[in-house]
């Protein structure tokens, strides 16, 4: 098997609720190496849920999230495109912000 037909995120049976209401559910999706992954939808679709997910920052209600095939891996991050950065810092500051409040990160 090469590479690119290595998975490098899998979710199985994933949902997560906030205030007792399902906000995502996703029952398969297997994300391979070497690839490239669009996720699309109108704000509010769960998007951003999605990356919180697996990058660690919410805890699914239920379901599984490995990342190359380890259910607990925290070298994973991310910086939203707008509305979540300071434009008047720097993109180290901006990621030190983030940072400091993930130890393990």
């Amino acid at each position: 098997m090469n590479n690119k037909n290595k998975s490098l995120i899998e979710i199985k049976n994933l949902e997560f609720k906030y205030h007792k209401k399902t906000i995502l559910e996703i029952n398969n999706l297997t994300i391979n190496q070497n690839t490239t992954t669009v996720i699309l939808g109108p704000s509010g679709s769960g998007k951003s849920t999605l990356l919180d997910l697996i990058s660690g920052f919410n805890k699914a209600t239920k379901g599984e999230i490995k990342i190359l095939n380890n259910p607990k891996i925290y070298e994973i991050g991310y910086i939203m495109q707008s509305n979540n950065v300071y434009p008047n810092i720097s993109v180290l500051k901006n990621v030190y912000l983030s940072a400091k409040n993930y130890p393990q990160w």
